[in-house]
């Protein structure tokens, strides 16, 4: 992993967005994969309610300012 960004509608501190950067989308599915298997378990992830959305996605372009 290269970069983490974790973020939060400014109405709504119970919803939270995790943008992760990989080296490869190799990288991103064993992560995603890994996670899964946390998520599972409410010992492991007691914290974790309502619907999980994951998505591994590629930068088309981008750009700082």
């Amino acid at each position: 992993m290269t970069t983490l960004h974790i973020e939060h509608p400014i109405d709504d501190p119970n919803y939270i967005m995790i943008d992760l950067d990989f080296h490869s989308t190799r990288e991103a599915e064993a992560f995603l994969a890994a996670l899964r298997t946390v998520w599972q378990s409410p010992q492991a992830a007691p914290a974790l309610g309502g619907n999980l959305q994951t998505r591994i996605v590629e930068t088309v372009e981008s750009m700082e300012y």
